[in-house]
């Protein structure tokens, strides 16, 4: 069966039948009128320039004024999200006050956003397709605008309907609408939720200094022998001193920093490398004239002698102030050179050093991280000065730094001499010891937390430990015997020796571990402010806990910038192109169908019959081939046929 046999037993009509008859009945009443359309434009045309301008004016108005509350709407939600977003760029995220999270916020202007500027494009697409029709045209080109008002495959038929690249306006609206599909992806990638630390006040932290670093032991009868406790830190540092235990601090986050430099008095040590004053008297022996050591290699199954040593030391008793000590190092059977301009010593087979301990300030900065205290050292100074107090030695040093415009003025009255680059300066310190704490007297001009001291006690104490016990006057021997291969002497020393692999560098290092166990020691049992010892015992830092930070990454801001730009120009674009064509009449079609339902197709014949077309692919092919144009007509605008060469 036909489909013109099923339309005669169809009990209605079919849209579609009923729509070509009208079509045929408004091609009758216009068929007189098709040979002259131009002279119907004309008259039309004639009418709509004795429209005043602000006739034209309010009429754009009327008809586009959704659009043009779309894009102020847009305009107002996009500046309102720059200005939403940017107090807590780099903030903490329990600070967003709204009672929706920051993504659901941009995720609601982002949406706004693209519907305002999609309902100005898709009526924007939907106009430029009436202008279109301006000239001739396929009839297939209006379902390729139609679907471009709607979707992303449709902007891309109308891109390739205008691949010339003509007609911007209408390639910029189908650009436009792929763009915007990616404005809610874009606009979730504008705020990063990432893990930061931030500062909490409410925890204070602290870290152990000393302005007086206290090494002698508590108990008063014992004024001038060393605290047994300072033996752990000092041996372990000669060893390896990352394994001495921390100063100690207070972290309650677990993260802190003291950025700004700190102080403490302590301790330090240089050392000299004196190999070339060592003499070889024979094959097996070596003789160091200005420390009286000799030192032999050992031969034979037998006891090995005192001066046959392999690693001596001997400490200068320094009964003045500076330095605590001065110690003769030498050692002998060294092996394994491998490179005599980096292991001169094994090499050489021997070599010689001086080395001093010295009292110091000690200037740091430091961070914990994780509950782990890692401090740098920034520089030492051991400017001091020797003023005697109740037949009492104290070694003063002043924090220039520290002091403020009256304690300047006195010290310069007073006759001490600040350049501007005065970083310490010696002080004759003013104490006296009393209930077995050190307090400063009433006439000091300056204020205590500025001043680091040593006391002549302290430093008797240490030197009589380096000069009479055999913590470091001593010696390291071997002994041969038919039981095997020994070594004689203190521990610590013959880790240092390490079998004959040492050099230089592992004296100079074993001497740093051995003063900065002595100092931590001495900056974790200070003579405290509590106590009557000068200022306080620690320095206050900066704590930090770990938290959720929001971080706005601007960049993609640009993306929903030049989508609302284009918008813009294309909205603009489309009504100059429109008020240019269309004149007033035909301004407000847009995407209706409307028109088209109302006024139909003029065609040529006015016995031309589509009932034969039934799927779309038919209606496509004839489409593509039937060229109509938009022109005014007795009845309005209205799609007429045109035969095109």
């Amino acid at each position: 069966m036909s489909p013109h046999d099923f339309d005669q037993i169809s009990p209605q009509p079919s849209s579609y039948s009923s729509l070509m008859r009208e079509h045929e009945k408004q091609a009758e009443i216009h068929s007189s009128q098709l040979p002259e359309p131009e002279s119907e434009w004309e008259k039309v045309r004639a009418t709509n320039e004795k429209k005043s301008t602000k006739a034209h004016s309010l009429s754009t108005f009327s008809r586009w004024w959704p659009e043009l509350l779309s894009c102020i709407f847009a305009i107002g939600v996009f500046l309102g999200l720059i200005l939403g977003l940017r107090p807590y760029q780099g903030k903490v995220l329990s600070s967003w006050p709204l009672m929706i999270t920051i993504n659901t916020f941009v995720a609601i202007c982002t949406l706004l956003i693209k519907i305002s500027l999609a309902l100005i494009v898709s009526n924007g697409i939907g106009q430029l397709k009436w202008v279109w029709y301006r000239k001739p045209r396929p009839l297939w080109d209006l379902q390729q605008y139609d679907s471009a008002s709607r979707g992303v495959v449709g902007s891309l038929g109308l891109l390739w309907t205008h691949r010339n690249g003509r007609r911007l306006v209408p390639v910029l609206g189908a650009i436009l609408t792929i763009i915007l599909t990616l404005v809610d992806p874009f606009g979730q990638a504008l705020v990063q939720l990432k893990d930061c630390t931030v500062v909490d006040p409410s925890a204070r932290s602290t870290i152990a200094t000393a302005h007086h670093a206290n090494l002698l032991d508590p108990d008063p009868s014992n004024v001038h022998t060393l605290n047994g406790g300072a033996m752990g830190p000092m041996m372990i540092g000669m060893l390896n001193e990352s394994l001495i235990p921390p100063v100690a601090f207070d972290c309650p986050t677990g993260n802190c920093t003291y950025p700004n430099p700190y102080h403490s008095s302590g301790f330090c040590s240089k050392c000299k490398d004196v190999s070339d004053q060592v003499v070889k008297t024979n094959e097996s022996t070596w003789y160091w004239k200005a420390a009286n050591i000799t030192l032999s290699v050992n031969t034979g199954s037998q006891y090995v002698s005192g001066n046959s040593g392999v690693f001596k030391l001997v400490a200068e008793n320094i009964p003045s102030v500076s330095p605590v000590a001065s110690v003769q190092i030498m050692a002998s059977q060294l092996t394994q050179c491998k490179d005599n301009s980096t292991t001169p010593w094994r090499c050489r087979t021997y070599g010689a050093a001086v080395c001093e301990i010295n009292p110091c300030v000690i200037s740091y900065t430091g961070e914990v991280k994780i509950g782990t205290l890692k401090e740098e050292v920034l520089n030492t100074s051991e400017v001091w000065s020797s003023g005697d107090e109740n037949n009492n030695k104290y070694m003063g040093s002043v924090d220039v730094s520290c002091v403020n415009t009256t304690e300047r003025n006195a010290l310069q009255h007073a006759g001490f001499h600040m350049g501007p680059d005065t970083q310490w300066l010696a002080y004759n310190v003013s104490y006296y010891r009393q209930n077995n704490s050190y307090i400063v007297v009433n006439d000091s001009i300056v204020r205590p937390e500025c001043v680091y001291m040593i006391d002549e006690q302290q430093l008797g104490a240490m030197s009589a430990l380096l000069y009479n016990d055999a913590f470091i006057n001593t010696e390291v021997s071997t002994l041969v015997s038919p039981a095997g291969y020994f070594l004689y002497g203190e521990i610590q020393w013959q880790a240092i020796w390490n079998r004959g692999v040492l050099e230089f560098a592992d004296v100079q290092r074993a001497f740093d571990g051995l003063v900065k166990g002595m100092t931590t020691f001495g900056r974790s049992n200070p003579i405290d402010a509590s106590e009557g010892g000068i200022g306080d015992s620690f320095w206050n830092g900066t704590s930090y806990r770990n938290t959720t930070c929001i971080r706005i990454q601007w960049q993609w801001i640009s993306y929903l910038a030049t989508a609302s730009f284009g918008v813009i120009v294309f909205f603009i674009g489309a009504i100059i192109m429109t008020r240019a064509s269309l004149e007033v009449n035909g301004q407000d079609y847009k995407t209706s169908i409307l028109p088209l339902m109302f006024h139909g197709i003029a065609f040529r014949d006015p016995e031309a019959s589509f009932k034969d077309l039934w799927f779309m692919d038919e209606m496509a092919a004839e489409a593509d081939k039937l060229h109509v144009q938009f022109e005014a007509a007795g009845r309005g605008w209205q799609f007429v046929e045109k035969k095109v060469d």
